[in-house]
């Protein structure tokens, strides 16, 4: 946020990621740029919960002209002063919101900055993707190799327990013969 804000001349930005909690999408603050606090900043919204949620909803940009007095105001220790355009921007990856991103500007966005911030957004669908797609390798390969640790120990445990039956066997085999032997030379003698 600290370099895409300046850029693009705005004043104020926030930057929210999604995430699924069990079959529920959630954005939450990752970053944020020119807030007067953080106590001001939400730490989460949902689909169609306010312009951020709205936005993630709708898979498309929204930007406010002449944005009411109210709305945010962008603080220094000089003063404070309502911006002039609002832009809301989710970040898509295959038609999935990856993430969005709010900017604030005393100016208007112009169209060089509404294209670079439409490439920009495709690239950081992009990017999030990656990022997600390796930490799920990365779970899976850790999950992978739990299991084959789990496997190799089941396989000694198994290993141990045939030697110990084979043990017995051998153990009990000389007795079995003597039992045979005798019940041979009982059944002759029986005859």
């Amino acid at each position: 946020m600290s370099e895409l804000a300046p850029l693009v001349n705005a004043q104020y930005g926030v930057f929210y990621v999604t995430q699924r909690e069990e079959n529920e999408t959630v954005l939450e603050l990752a970053a944020s740029y020119g807030a007067e606090s953080k106590a001001q900043l939400k730490d989460k919204f949902e689909l169609r919960e306010g312009l951020i949620g709205q936005a993630a909803a709708d898979k498309r940009a929204i930007v406010l002209k002449d944005v009411p007095p109210e709305f945010v105001r962008i603080g220094s220790g000089l003063g404070h002063a309502t911006p002039a355009n609002v832009a809301v921007l989710p970040a898509l990856f295959e038609d999935d919101v990856k993430a969005v991103i709010e900017l604030a500007s005393f100016g208007e966005f112009n169209e060089t900055h509404q294209t670079f911030l439409d490439q920009l957004m495709e690239l950081i669908g992009v990017s999030l993707n990656a990022i997600l797609a390796s930490s799920r390798t990365e779970e899976l390969l850790a999950e992978s190799q739990r299991l084959a640790t789990e496997l190799q120990e089941k396989q000694a445990e198994l290993q141990a327990q045939q030697e110990a039956l084979e043990e017995r066997a051998e153990q009990l085999s000389p007795s079995s013969r003597y039992k045979s032997e005798f019940l041979a030379n009982m059944s002759h003698e029986l005859r």
